[in-house]
């Protein structure tokens, strides 16, 4: 009988160690697990980041080729404008006048 007392004294022995280290086990699975969602978290901000730095760039660059389309549409369009007004105050005859006014000031004479 002391034998048998003996085993089982050992075995439960065993399972208190056996628990004592599947709760260790546990504890240390817990706390990677935080770390990893840490890690997640930290990772997926940084992504986001870069997404949101990327598209400001983008929209810079958009809004950056739209100023210089707008700024080529309001010169042709005054040019247009220019070129309407002087077709409509210069007739052949003021035409040539300006000419000969620009020659006789010496810019013939080159």
């Amino acid at each position: 009988m002391e034998a048998r007392a003996k085993a089982e004294a050992e075995i439960v022995e065993q399972m208190k160690e056996a628990r004592a280290k599947a709760a260790d086990i546990l504890a240390s699975a817990e706390k990677r697990a935080a770390e990893i969602g840490e890690e997640a978290v930290l990772r997926a901000r940084s992504d986001a980041e870069g997404i949101i730095d990327a598209a400001r760039e983008e929209v810079n660059a958009e809004l950056g080729r739209a100023r210089q389309t707008l700024r080529e549409e309001v010169a042709d369009i005054a040019m247009l404008a220019a070129e309407r007004v002087v077709e409509a105050e210069l007739d052949a005859k003021r035409h040539a006048k300006l000419i000969d006014g620009i020659v006789s000031a010496g810019f013939g004479n080159a």
